[in-house]
């Protein structure tokens, strides 16, 4: 006779179903039972798990929705800043640049010298 060994598929289930006919009626019932109360006490622990996942997931997203706000309006505020800056200083810039050429042509001075000391065109000079 060949000896089977202990992790055969099947054997497990042979032995299992064997100490099931060797209970009595009253065991029987209380393995089913208990079987049964292991069954619902396994499923209540994946729903758990699946309800917790589902919970967690939503607040993760919220959280990071909420974050990811925060930090666009930050980043937003910051480039909006610079870009104003930079757009008031240019046009300060040519303010001063058009109020000297102004000065300047009022007291006589050629069209090509204020051009030099401004930076302004001949012609912008001209429609001062």
């Amino acid at each position: 006779m060949p000896v089977v060994p202990i992790g055969t598929p099947g054997l497990q289930e042979a032995r299992r179903k064997l100490n099931y006919m060797s209970m009595t009626e009253e065991e029987r019932k209380s393995y089913k039972e208990y079987m049964v109360s292991v069954h619902a006490a396994q499923d209540a622990i994946e729903t758990a798990k699946s309800e917790g996942w589902a919970e967690g997931l939503a607040e993760g997203r919220e959280e990071g929705l909420a974050e990811g706000r925060e930090v666009g309006l930050a980043e937003g505020r910051e480039v909006g800043l610079a870009e104003g800056r930079e757009v008031g200083l240019a046009e300060g810039i040519d303010a001063a640049k058009r109020d000297s050429a102004l000065r300047m042509k009022s007291d006589g001075m050629p069209a090509e010298l204020i051009a030099k000391y401004t930076g302004l065109t001949t012609e912008q000079i001209d429609s001062l």
